[in-house]
This record gives structure tokens, C-alpha cells and sequence, in this order.
């Protein structure tokens, strides 16, 4: 049921720019805040049934400036202002009403209630005001273990009974209270951390990211003897993003690179990055394996026939061009601020080339790759074609229609 209410509470006291952690807070603070406004009735009203009325006044005048102070957020949206006067409510109340009823015993203790307010302002500001809270918290007990068996408007004592309930009922209400505020606190972060864990393997592979989480300063490098590079193009881009607005245009492109992700997470390849209207795509790195070459194949043939599913806005139809090349490169890590990984190598440059001089609709790629699935697929050669800075290279047509 908690669960509920504060997810309402996110939508309705929470504004819409408001990042999703800064939401829970809100929705969090309010729904402590509505706790401990019953709280307050509660024990205003036990401590008129017990006799003690110039007591009641205070947690009876705390509920009010408790909804007061709520009715000014809802208005005005100063978080900070109503944080703060739910912090120093909280810490101030439980002690007025101790010092009034004249000690520990005869008021169960109700002081400690008032630790609500530094782990609140850890929960909801800064660790700094939370030691500036925890610091007015020791003070105020200090006053009171001063104080204790001092009345000083109420002469009334509690019955045995009456104050192991009051014990009973400061130590298990504050104790659900917190527990609840702890739990979806967590709750939350647990969330947090699974979005920012989800990020970064959107940017990083799982094996490299969880070797940066342990030494962020590590400097990532490695070499890899034989690993198979895919770039993929899409066919007349340029004159094509002339023709459509920029909305349709990311609209395009989004259907395109979302069937790229899928297809590149079903054969467990690293996309490297995309580049413009293109795509870099490793097999064999960074967790190595032998079948390479076989799974970056199987996504040209995927990636080639999905492309023919997806239209423009238009309508008009789509293409690809795509590369490919086997061979050593160095993988590694590069950056302080803004990780990126990446490959280099002759090996990449020469992927980079069977893409560019490639043919629209057709899988291109190098000897040394055909020597390593030739009798895994069925290719055509295309014979020797001029590659810039590599000469004159056999190259071969991986054939799309398969046996």
C-alpha cells in the first residue's frame, strides 16, 4: 500500500522537469510527512485523555504547522524551505514534550522520535546537514538528561502501565516509520543503480566495465590476435536526410540502429559505435572466441535482410554497404571523463575499406576472412579491387541466398 501512495505522490507533489531521484524524495518526504501528521493527532489526543493538556498543545500545534507547511510547498514549490521545516519540527516537538512531562520515564521516552530529523536530512539533503542536525540532536539530549525528573508545567505522573505503553508505542511507531522510509530509500537507489548499471554497458562491454568499477584509473589495453571487424552503411544517407525533416529523420535512423542493437545482442557482438550512419561491430573481443568470424557473417546476412523491412517515412526503401576484414587489433579503454572503448589497428582500417568499396545490398569482405568460412558459407569473388593504402586485394561477396 506504501508503495502505491508514494508512487502517487511522485506524480502529484513532484514537478515534471524533476530528475527521477529528486521525484522519490519528494514523494518520500511528503509521505513521512503525512505519518507523522497522524502521529501528532494521535498523541495530542492521548495526552488529553491522560490529564496532561498543556502537553497536547504541542503535537497538536506541531500537525498543523506540519500541514501548513505542506500547503505552502503544494503553492509555492520551495522544496528546501519545506524540508527544513519538517527537519526542525520533528527534532524540536519530541523535546518540548519531554521537558514538559518531566523526564525519560514519564514520557516513554518520547525524545527519541527527534533522531528523525539528522537521518532525515541524509535521506533527503547532505551528509552535511545531517551531522549539523545530529550535532542539535546530542545537545538537546544533553539538555535533557539535565533536566530529567524536572517538571515544569505538568505535575501529573503516568501510571506504570501508561508509561511502558508510551515506550512501547515511541520505540514501534518511530521504528516502523523509519524502517518504511529506509526501505523504500533503498528501494530507490537499488533502482537508480540498476539504470546507471544499464547505461554503462550501453557504452561499455560487461567485462571492461566491471574492471573500471574497480580501478577507475586502470588503463585498459589489450591485444587480440584475431578478431572479425563488420562496418555497415547505409546507402545514399546524404541524399536521403535532404528529403525528410529533422524529425522524421531521427525517426529513420532510430528504427535502423534499433534493429542493428537487437540483432548485434542476439549473436553476443560488441557494437563498437556508431559513426554518423554507420556501424562498427567487433566479434572476439573483449571475451575472445574462435567462431568469430561465423557470427559477424550471420549478422551481415541478418542485417541485410531486416534492412529491407524498414522504409523511410516516406516510404522510400533502405540499403546497406558492409565491410568485412579478420585480423590482430589493440582494444582498450581511452578517456578520463568520457570513457569510450575502442579498437585500432590496421585490421580496422582495412574492415573500414571493404565498406567503402563495397556495392548497395552486398556483404564485401577480405581473403583472410573468406579463409576462415569458406567452407561455412557460399561466397562469389569479386576479384582484385584497388583499396586505398592497401593496393590491389583479392576480395569475395558473401552470397545472401545460402543453402
Amino acid at each position: 500500500m506504501s508503495t502505491n501512495i508514494i508512487n502517487y505522490l511522485k506524480s502529484a507533489v513532484t514537478l515534471t522537469t524533476d530528475p527521477d531521484d529528486i521525484k522519490v524524495k519528494k514523494a518520500l518526504l511528503t509521505f513521512i510527512s503525512i505519518l507523522l501528521f497522524f502521529a501528532g493527532i494521535s498523541w495530542g489526543i492521548m495526552y488529553v485523555l491522560l490529564g496532561f493538556k498543556a502537553t497536547s498543545i504541542i503535537p497538536f500545534t506541531f500537525s498543523i504547522c506540519l500541514l501548513v507547511s505542506f500547503i505552502v510547498y503544494i503553492v509555492f514549490k520551495k522544496y528546501n524551505v519545506f524540508l527544513y521545516s519538517q527537519l526542525f519540527l520533528i527534532l524540536l516537538l519530541p523535546f518540548f514534550v519531554q521537558l514538559n512531562l518531566g523526564g525519560f520515564s514519564n514520557s516513554g521516552s518520547v525524545f527519541i522520535w527527534s533522531i528523525l530529523a539528522p537521518i532525515g536530512a541524509f535521506m533527503f539533503h547532505s551528509t552535511r546537514s545531517a551531522f549539523t542536525f545530529f550535532l542539535f540532536y546530542l545537545l538537546l539530549l544533553a539538555i535533557l538528561l539535565f533536566t530529567n525528573g524536572n517538571s515544569y508545567y505538568e505535575v501529573n505522573k503516568l501510571e506504570s502501565w501508561h508509561s511502558l505503553l508510551f515506550y512501547a508505542m515511541n520505540i514501534g511507531v518511530l521504528s516502523t516509520i523509519i524502517f518504511t522510509a529506509l526501505w523504500h530509500f533503498v528501494k530507490a537507489l537499488n533502482h537508480e543503480h540498476e539504470r546507471s548499471e544499464a547505461l554503462l554497458l550501453n557504452i561499455l562491454p560487461a567485462a571492461i566495465a566491471k574492471e573500471l568499477k574497480i580501478d577507475p584509473q586502470n588503463h585498459i589495453a589489450n591485444e587480440y590476435q584475431s578478431v572479425t571487424i563488420l562496418f555497415a552503411d547505409i546507402v545514399g544517407f546524404t541524399a536521403l536526410s535532404s528529403n525528410l525533416t529533422p524529425d522524421e529523420l531521427v525517426q529513420t535512423l532510430n528504427k535502423v540502429f534499433s534493429m542493428f542493437d537487437e540483432l548485434v545482442h542476439k549473436h553476443n557482438l560488441e557494437k563498437i559505435k556508431t559513426i554518423g550512419d554507420a556501424i562498427m561491430v567487433i566479434g572476439g573481443l573483449p571475451e575472445r572466441r574462435t567462431d568469430h568470424a561465423e557470427c559477424i557473417a550471420k549478422l551481415a546476412l541478418e542485417l541485410q535482410s531486416n534492412i529491407k523491412k524498414i522504409k523511410t517515412t516516406e516510404g522510400l526503401p533502405m540499403s546497406l554497404r558492409i565491410g568485412i576484414h579478420s585480423g590482430p587489433v589493440v582494444a582498450g579503454v581511452i578517456g578520463t571523463k568520457k570513457f569510450s572503448y575502442d579498437a585500432w589497428g590496421d585490421t580496422v582500417n582495412t574492415a573500414a575499406r571493404m565498406e567503402s568499396t563495397s556495392n548497395p545490398d552486398t556483404i564485401q569482405l577480405t581473403k583472410d576472412t573468406y579463409m576462415l568460412l569458406k567452407n561455412k558459407f557460399q561466397f562469389t569473388e569479386r576479384g582484385l579491387i584497388d583499396v586505398k593504402g592497401k593496393g590491389k586485394i583479392n576480395t569475395y561477396f558473401l552470397n545472401q541466398d545460402q543453402d
